[in-house]
């Protein structure tokens, strides 16, 4: 039941960001669906990257739920990193909504929709 209630969460999220991201002006940076382990991309928005996945579904939910103060406690205790818009990225994992990226700043776990080959 908390794996399906986390997950119904996540995709709540995916699709706010979608309507989100048609009100703002057209970027050069769009998400594809076709990144996969070994590829190159770049991140499609600013965002953060979790250090594992448990950390990744946390933020989210703190994302999801506007609760600043708890991503600040991540971005202190070093769970989580803010990452740019255009940051370039390897694809070291993909799983089903998740992607494991290795940048210039180190690596981690970042939201499939937040990844772009172009």
């Amino acid at each position: 039941m908390l794996i399906g209630s986390v997950g119904l969460i996540v995709l709540v999220f995916f699709f706010g960001l979608t309507f989100c991201d048609n009100n703002k002006s057209t970027s050069s940076i769009t998400a594809t669906s076709s990144v996969k382990t070994g590829d190159r991309g770049y991140i499609y928005t600013d965002t953060y990257v979790a250090l594992t996945k448990g950390d990744l579904d946390m933020m989210l939910n703190y994302m999801n739920a506007r609760n600043n103060k708890g991503l600040n406690e991540m971005i202190l205790a070093g769970q989580v990193s803010p990452v740019s818009q255009g940051t370039a990225v390897n694809i070291v994992e993909r799983k089903l909504a998740t992607v494991k990226v290795s940048y210039s700043g180190g690596s981690g776990w970042v939201a499939y929709e937040f990844v772009s080959k172009k």
